[in-house]
C-alpha cells in the first residue's frame, strides 16, 4: 500500500478540527443553519445524516473511508477492518468489520 496516498485520504477526509453536525432534518433546523454559517466562513464542516455520536461517526467513517480507499486503490482489495474513535481519555467507540 502506498501510505502517502492513504495519509492524504485520511487527512482530506477525517474531520479533525471540524464542526460535525446532523443535517438530516434539512433547511430551517438549527444544525442546518449553523452549518451554513460555518461553511460561508470557509471553515471545515462534516455533515452527517445521523446524530453525531461517536458510535454513529465510526460507522460513517468506516463506510466512507472504504469507498475512498476502493477508489484510490482500485485493484488492491484493501479493507477497513477497525476504527476506534476516542471521546475522552477513557471512553471510545469501536467499529469492526464482521465479515472477515
Amino acid at each position: 500500500m502506498d501510505f502517502k496516498k492513504l495519509d492524504k485520504i485520511l487527512n482530506d477526509y477525517v474531520p479533525d478540527h471540524s464542526f460535525i453536525t446532523n443535517v438530516s432534518n434539512g433547511e430551517g433546523t438549527t444544525d442546518y443553519e449553523i452549518a451554513e454559517v460555518i461553511q460561508s466562513h470557509n471553515m471545515r464542516i462534516f455533515k452527517m445524516d445521523l446524530p453525531p455520536s461517536a458510535e454513529n461517526m465510526v460507522k460513517v467513517f468506516a463506510v466512507e473511508l472504504q469507498m475512498l480507499i476502493d477508489a484510490e486503490f482500485e485493484s488492491m482489495n484493501y479493507s477497513v477492518d477497525k476504527i476506534k474513535l476516542w471521546e475522552t481519555t477513557d471512553s471510545d467507540a469501536v467499529w469492526e468489520r464482521i465479515d472477515r
